[in-house]
């Protein structure tokens, strides 16, 4: 027993160690091309500035309803301490990280007493997964919320073991529960897990208070949501029960919901084994270039994520086949590792599967908190595949040959793992005394990224402090520039046009057209809709700035301000500065 438990804490220390030196290894410095880490940056500043819970970034300064506030409080807390320090910021991450590593580390021991190297083996193919080295480095919510879940989870566990102090860790499983799900929708799933585990258990008061009182807590953001939307506001409630572009055509009610949740079902599934042996999206050592963008008449692909449209598509290639069979093995593992009416992680599993079914975009990443299971169902699978071939192998030869499959998946995870390190290691070196914004933290990603990048900092040096940036990342542009920046969304060239002068109100127009092609969201196409919208008004827009190829172009628009009624066209007849 004694020998038991100094192996176990071996293996936590241990665990804790590599995410350290992964999390450092791996630390990306630069602002993520992303859109929502600028936007959870925007929101802890106007926390911190004492402007509210409002979009700072835009113009106007809308007040936000889309995003949850747990994450910008926390984000405000650090910005208070460290000021808008980004490697600072992003420090925050990497700790919950490590607390991730270590409590999934807990949670699983307690699932599989009589191994205690099953959840070793669990924590490496967390850690070295490519969407967690991705989280723990940038500004998301997703590591906060893993780590405040997993808390819960463990609190819940305890709640139903410890009949005499039930009470305390009851509290403890609320009031984590209340911030996971004040952190992303997925803690809504939390409720009914919280529920149905203590409940399976006979801990007939512990499954009414613990979701009562989360319920409790969670009363005033939904009567706020809930009011939003019947205002029209941008909510997740809104979203949920409106239809969307992704639904089926025409469709309404009970085939509307039957459509998404088969779209989603199928979706999730291939997620399943594309998250949990993720390989590196982009591999490259070298600055990549960018495929030419399509021609000006090319009309936009369908809005998806890449990776997801496929679930859905007639043909299925070998990468396809690949994540099918991980899939199906990670599913094998969680029924392998249900005991008698399951465990919290369990049911939260299901209850997340089944809020995901109703969302209105099925997306690769909304998986990413439930990868800690994952790797444990996987693990698991891998383990008792061999016991099969009882028939033809000993026991202790079946056995072996299940350590022998788990430590060749662990080796796999850490090339992968190590594969994603290196590459933003080597990036760091080549960067190393420049600030955050710095194109050249850009050029693995894409030349195109660290084009766009260059014009968000000529951007902050040439043009006035009132000056609105319309932009397809336009938080990155704003955290960059300090600059007012907002989207266009209309999906014309007259649309365009038409959203630009609709800006105009607020200060100068400047327009970065990107060089990004179809490679982001497609209903924003700078090359389809805004580049032609530019250069059909030669006497309203100018060029003011333009890199090497991949271009990346300004473009400041002389139109009628909102104030005189005249034109300004102080930058009209001002040659474009080329890179």
């Amino acid at each position: 027993m004694g020998s038991s438990l100094s192996r176990g804490r071996w293996q936590l220390a241990t665990a804790l160690a590599l995410a350290a030196l992964v999390g450092v290894l791996g630390f990306k410095p630069a602002i993520d091309s992303g859109g929502d880490n600028g936007e959870y940056l925007a929101l802890a500043r106007s926390l911190v500035d004492g402007t509210g819970f409002r979009m700072i970034a835009e113009p106007g300064e809308p007040m936000e309803t889309k995003r949850w506030p747990g994450y910008p409080v926390f984000l405000a807390g650090w910005m208070l301490v460290f000021g808008e320090n980004l490697a600072a910021l992003k420090t925050a991450s990497v700790l919950c990280f490590a607390g991730a590593v270590g409590l999934s580390w807990v949670l699983i021991r307690r699932q599989a007493p009589g191994a205690a190297w099953i959840a070793g083996a669990s924590a490496l193919v967390f850690i070295m997964n490519e969407e967690t080295l991705h989280y723990a480095g940038t500004v998301y919510s997703e590591m906060l919320f893993v780590l405040l879940s997993l808390g819960a989870l463990v609190a819940l566990e305890r709640t139903a073991e410890l009949p005499g102090r039930w009470w305390r860790w009851g509290l403890l499983a609320a009031l984590l529960c209340t911030a996971a799900t004040y952190t992303r929708p997925h803690g809504l799933a939390l409720v009914p897990a919280a529920f149905a585990f203590l409940a399976l258990r006979r801990k007939w008061r512990a499954a009414i208070v613990v979701p009562g009182l989360i319920a409790l807590a969670l009363l005033p953001w939904a009567w706020r949501q809930a009011h939003i939307t019947t205002e029209g506001g941008h909510t997740y409630l809104k979203s949920t029960l409106g239809t969307t572009e992704e639904d089926a055509p025409g469709a309404s009610g009970l085939a509307k919901y039957a459509h998404r949740i088969g779209r989603n079902a199928a979706v999730h599934f291939l997620s399943m084994g594309r998250t949990v042996l993720a390989r590196p999206d982009h591999l490259s050592f070298t600055p990549e270039v960018t495929p030419p963008p399509p021609a000006q008449d090319a009309a936009p692909v369908a809005a998806d994520e890449a990776g997801d449209a496929d679930a859905t598509s007639g043909g299925i290639d070998k990468g396809m086949m690949s994540r099918y069979f991980l899939a199906a093995v990670v599913l094998l593992g969680a029924i392998v590792t249900w005991r008698g009416p399951g465990s919290a992680i369990h049911w939260y599993v299901v209850f997340t599967f089944a809020l995901l079914l109703v969302t209105p975009w099925p997306r690769a990443r909304y998986l990413f908190p439930l990868l800690p299971f994952f790797a444990w169902f996987f693990i698991s699978a891998v383990l008792w595949l061999p016991t099969l071939l009882r028939r033809w192998l000993s026991t202790g030869a079946a056995t072996r040959l299940g350590k022998v499959a788990v430590a060749s998946a662990c080796g796999l995870a850490l090339l992968l793992g190590s594969m994603t390190v290196s590459q933003q290691l080597i990036a760091n070196l080549g960067a190393r005394g420049l600030p955050y914004w710095a194109p050249q933290r850009y050029t693995h990603e894409g030349l195109d990224i660290a084009n766009y990048m260059r014009a968000a900092v000529w951007i902050r040096g040439n043009t006035p402090h009132n000056a609105v940036i319309v932009a397809r990342k336009p938080y990155q542009v704003y955290w960059v520039s300090r600059r007012k920046s907002d989207v266009v969304w209309n999906g014309s060239i007259d649309g365009a046009w038409q959203g630009f002068n609709e800006r105009a109100g607020y200060g100068p127009v400047y327009v970065i057209e990107d060089a990004f092609a179809e490679r982001y969201d497609p209903r924003a196409q700078s090359r389809t809709w805004w580049g032609p919208a530019l250069r059909g008004h030669p006497g309203e827009a100018t060029v003011v700035y333009e890199t090497q190829p991949p271009e990346v172009r300004v473009w400041a628009l002389h139109s009628p301000v909102a104030a005189g009624g005249e034109s300004d066209r102080s930058t009209q007849d001002r040659a474009p500065v080329r890179d």
